[in-house]
């Protein structure tokens, strides 16, 4: 038996990253396939196709962009804004990959009546950092990663047979006293990251870049910038992506909400009837699981 739909106001996912190696198009197809809104805005990054190597595409990927086109056929509105990753978007023609309009952004109005400033968020990075040679360049040390990733996930292939890993102590190995219990303990946690990052299809190596990216987010200067932005244009908050870090919080005197992505974090963001705004996950075992505001009182 099927789990039912769930039906939402409105839905924004940012990041999906398709044609990149990294991006989970079939986790993201679970997820459309399990929620429906009236809105569905794509909230930047949905494409990545400039990799140096071919991009990966798979059915899933056609999949999801067939779901999405049924759900438009079905009287959803579908709003694609544009990122730094698929700034092709901006030419008609390749917006016709895609279903729905694009967009650079968007005024989004809850049933609670907050306006909400849609944007990808690429404009709170530091000048140089929206350099389109500086994005492509990010995107060909992805790609390089990935195939490293790939590689070194071959080779553990290889070394399991003989009780070797590369991320835990060898199974061979017999050290006593404390070093025992250190390798004991390496291998747990080798052990732990190992199940974790096969489960979300990912390698030790783009995940230690997504790490360092998250360090260096830890200031929240561009949370406060987009916030500052969304004030600027007479909104009562702001929703972004971007920087695969999902986020929904007033911390700041306006609401920010960051909708997470599809490479790291497979979260969106969700609007309840009633305005209520949630996080929700699309990783299988969380799917069910949301984090949220309440709606606010009324004035």
């Amino acid at each position: 038996m099927t789990d039912p739909v769930r039906r939402h106001r409105a839905l924004f996912l940012s990041d999906l990253h398709l044609g990149a190696w990294g991006g989970r198009a079939d986790l993201a197809l679970a997820f459309l396939a399990r929620h429906a809104a009236d809105r569905i805005f794509l909230v930047g990054d949905t494409l990545d196709l400039w990799h140096p190597l071919a991009p990966r595409w798979t059915p899933n990927h056609d999949r999801l962009l067939g779901l999405l086109r049924q759900r438009e056929r079905e009287g959803t509105r579908v709003v694609v804004l544009v990122g730094n990753h698929d700034a092709a978007l901006r030419d008609p023609r390749e917006a016709r990959r895609l279903p729905g309009e694009v967009r650079e952004e968007a005024l989004h109005v809850t049933a609670a009546g907050e306006r909400l400033l849609v944007l990808h968020g690429d404009v709170a990075d530091r000048r140089w950092l929206r350099l389109h040679a500086v994005t492509r360049l990010g995107s060909r040390l992805d790609a390089a990663l990935s195939a490293a990733d790939r590689g070194l996930a071959g080779l553990a292939g290889r070394l399991a047979p003989l009780g070797r890993s590369l991320l835990v102590a060898p199974r061979h190995a017999r050290p006593t006293g404390a070093l025992r219990r250190v390798a004991r303990g390496a291998r747990a946690a080798g052990g732990a990251l190992r199940h974790r990052l096969e489960e979300e299809g990912r390698g030790v190596l783009c995940a230690g870049m997504d790490a360092i990216g998250r360090a260096l987010q830890k200031g929240r200067r561009h949370e406060r910038r987009l916030v500052a932005l969304a004030a600027a244009r007479g909104c009562d908050g702001v929703v972004c992506g971007h920087f695969h870090v999902p986020a929904l919080h007033r911390d700041h005197g306006l609401l920010y909400a960051n909708c997470g992505d599809w490479v790291d974090s497979f979260t969106a963001l969700a609007e309840a009837p009633d305005g209520r705004l949630h996080l929700l996950s699309g990783r299988p075992e969380e799917a069910m699981v949301p984090v949220g505001l309440p709606a606010p009182a009324a004035a």
